[in-house]
């Protein structure tokens, strides 16, 4: 099980434990989305929604404040070290490939990198 599969399991386990509903959004569904919402990758009425339940709920202010935290911590522990060289040359030469093969249209793609 993977780092955020764990926290996920914890956070539902927590929320079935603690419970709590309003008439528009209950622990369950802010805690299935919390990623998203602190990822800003939803729908912008979605996020108001969850933020208004979060604000009322002391359960989803603690899970939100948590993952948050533990953000901080990761942010922190992971800022001194500079990504290798080779990576960037790689993400370089991917955005250089991709300019290259149509410039009329904007293309992204999802590439995964391998070691060299």
């Amino acid at each position: 099980m993977s780092d955020m599969e764990a926290r996920r399991a914890q956070i539902e386990r927590l929320v079935r434990e603690v419970g709590c509903t309003d008439s528009d959004c209950s622990c369950e569904e802010f805690a299935e989305h919390l990623f998203e919402l602190l990822d800003a990758e939803m729908p912008e009425e979605q996020a108001r929604r969850l933020d208004a339940h979060a604000a009322d709920c002391v359960h989803c202010t603690d899970l939100s404040e948590a993952e948050k935290h533990l953000r901080e911590l990761l942010r922190e522990a992971c800022c001194g070290q500079a990504a290798p060289d080779s990576l960037r040359t790689r993400i370089v030469e991917q955005f250089s490939f991709v300019s290259k093969d149509d410039s009329s249209q904007v293309a992204y793609s999802r590439t995964e990198f391998r070691s060299s």
